[in-house]
């Protein structure tokens, strides 16, 4: 940083010409090489900063991500998208999870998500949302009831913006759970709750059924009725199930039959009995009159014990029974837990059907990480 140049005649009066592009360059490397210092050393101060001049100069487009998970991610992508503003905070920060929020243009922080120092220093109350989604539902519940606590107290102590759940939403992957959270928020409307839930896997199997078209492809195939082949019980598997249940009827078809494919299909099933008995119970076969139309039947629900990834599509016996019955499959769909797994059975199952080993009919596989 010696910008002083040596005079090359000393008994010249003439000031030494320094050039200009050398000036800047200097000046540029003395700042950058001082970001860095600041960046590897004081790396919570220059978040400390940046967090003090996003929740006070523009709370309106402050989004606070409470994990940073496949969720949170894909939601500060679409949040940055639209101009927003992210902070993410999550219990463990390694160097992927540094390098995505970079891209995302994310400020990531490391810390518990449900200590009240946290809480504090994110200033959840200063944001237009809060989205938790840590990947465990009883944490994530517990995150968004201190989190909305947090607000309520905090902006009836400044006499701020308006309290309230409206502004903390909370993930639900379990499918039971999230029935119960409604039902009880309906229950507690009076006096309101801390957070609204919310469920992506909700979301995916609704748009599955939008693209699946299933009662057009069953009569697209000649099908009395549709058959729709689920691999894999989940949580997923079973949204998709109950939205199946709620849009595959027509007045032109047999009720809906669901063949239920998983590695403990015992499991599976007493899991599907427990949280909606009334499918197994014989409640809706006592409903139906004799002079009822076909349609009105009850869904027709079965159970194949089977290991995806030893499962030969081209000669399973529990296969060719599906396929050589009266209502073959008229769609397939992989949502096991596994991206791995699903993409692995769907190309083994139509390479199957490419050889005719397998009826031809549309097969879908959903990709957590896409």
């Amino acid at each position: 940083l010696n910008f002083e140049l040596p005079d090359p005649t000393p008994d010249s009066t003439t000031p030494p010409m320094i050039n200009g592009w050398l000036q800047a360059a200097r000046f540029m490397a003395f700042g950058i090489a001082f970001y860095a210092v600041l960046a590897v050393f004081f790396q919570s101060s220059l978040d400390r900063t940046r967090l003090m001049f996003q929740s006070w100069l523009q709370p309106h487009r402050r989004f606070v991500l409470m994990g940073f998970g496949q969720v949170n991610r894909a939601i500060a992508a679409e949040l940055r998208a639209r101009g927003k503003i992210i902070t993410a905070v999550n219990r463990e920060i390694n160097d992927a999870d540094r390098r995505a929020a970079r891209d995302a243009g994310v400020l990531l922080i490391a810390a518990d998500l449900t200590d009240p120092g946290t809480l504090a220093r994110v200033r959840p109350a200063r944001a237009a949302g809060v989205i938790i989604a840590a990947g465990d539902d009883a944490l994530n519940i517990e995150t968004a009831t201190r989190i909305g606590q947090f607000i309520r107290e905090t902006t009836r102590a400044q006499n701020a913006m308006q309290p309230g759940g409206h502004r903390v939403r909370a993930q639900i992957s379990d499918m039971r759970l999230l029935q119960d959270l409604g039902e009880a928020r309906d229950l507690a409307s009076s006096r309101g709750m801390e957070f609204v839930p919310f469920s992506t896997t909700v979301d995916i199997a609704r748009q599955f059924i939008w693209n699946a078209r299933l009662v057009q492809r069953a009569r697209d195939f000649g099908c009395r009725r549709v058959h729709l082949v689920i691999a894999g019980m989940g949580n997923l598997g079973e949204a998709i199930l109950l939205e199946a249940l709620m849009n595959s009827h027509a007045a032109d078809l047999l009720p809906l039959r669901v063949t239920i494919i998983d590695r403990d299909g015992k499991k599976a099933r007493e899991r599907l009995q427990a949280h909606y008995p009334r499918l197994f119970d014989g409640t809706l076969d006592a409903i139906k009159r004799p002079d009822s139309p076909p349609f009105e039947g009850p869904p027709e629900l079965r159970f194949l014990e089977l290991d995806l990834k030893l499962v030969a599509f081209d000669s399973s016996p529990a296969l060719d029974a599906l396929d050589d019955g009266d209502d073959p499959p008229s769609c397939w769909v992989f949502c096991c837990g596994d991206d791995g797994m699903n993409m692995s059975a769907s190309l083994r199952l139509e390479l199957a059907m490419r050889q005719q080993a397998r009826k031809a009919v549309p097969l879908f596989a959903h990709q957590w990480g896409a």
